[in-house]
């Protein structure tokens, strides 16, 4: 049984914030990760995975990080970490995933907005996990998405630049990996039909109905107040005791 802890790897926490926040005010926080494990009283068996928990913050009201934090180590025996993404170009974000991830045993990554979602996929082309879960994914041949995503940001943020860069075709990249590589689980929890229908294509493009995994689950939540976050524990709990373990 492991032992309760939390470690604080940097000074400052960089907490989820409201949408439309200007990048240069988000930039202004550091990134903090956190790592939880269930605690040695608990009486619940622990589940042999990590989840690591990153996020597009600036792009939802609703932060998942307390939700998960609280709940998934003392109530579902896993153990939890939060990992921050502190760029907005692929590249980078892929570094500062493979640095993140390297030395943690059997991840499940919950990857939540479509940046991060990007970088997880790519991340798989040459990297492991345990599972992944995509909470409002797109790939880079969704034209109408990022156009739904640019009324979400400021002109002047980083996350907008990128959405840009994507519309030029500047970040065009072709993703190499062969459905049903690892268990996909998929959130969505935009109400555009075109961001509604890249969760849809991205659950198709990570799935097949003959494959080890099957077809990827899609399920549609509402980010309007803290509940989202533990409705999204019990779906995920579910399906890694069903799809992973």
């Amino acid at each position: 049984m492991m032992l309760a802890v939390r470690h604080t790897l940097h000074l400052h926490k960089r907490q989820c914030i409201p949408k439309r926040i200007p990048w240069d005010f988000v930039r202004a926080w550091k990134i903090m990760t956190e790592s939880i494990e269930p605690p040695l009283s608990s009486k619940i068996p622990e589940r042999p995975c990590t989840v690591v928990l990153a996020q597009d913050a600036a792009l939802y009201e609703t932060c998942w990080r307390d939700s998960f934090s609280q709940v998934l180590p003392k109530e579902r025996g896993i153990h939890y970490c939060s990992v921050a993404i502190d760029t907005t170009t692929l590249q980078e974000g892929l570094d500062e995933l493979k640095d993140d991830l390297q030395a943690l045993p059997n991840v499940v990554l919950v990857a939540r907005g479509p940046f991060v979602s990007l970088v997880a996929q790519y991340y798989l082309e040459s990297l492991p996990l345990k599972g992944l879960i995509l909470v409002d994914p797109i790939t880079l041949n969704h034209i109408e998405a990022p156009k739904e995503l640019e009324t979400r940001f400021e002109e002047s943020t980083k996350q907008h630049e990128f959405v840009e860069e994507i519309l030029s075709g500047k970040e065009a990249r072709t993703l190499k990996l062969e459905p049903g590589f690892v268990p996909v689980l998929i959130f969505c929890s935009f109400e555009e039909s075109a961001l509604q229908q890249a969760a849809q294509d991205v659950a198709l493009r990570h799935g097949h109905p003959d494959g080890v995994f099957g077809t990827v689950p899609v399920h549609h939540v509402a980010c309007i107040d803290k509940a989202d976050g533990l409705v999204a524990i019990d779906i995920l709990t579910e399906w890694i005791d069903d799809r992973v373990l």
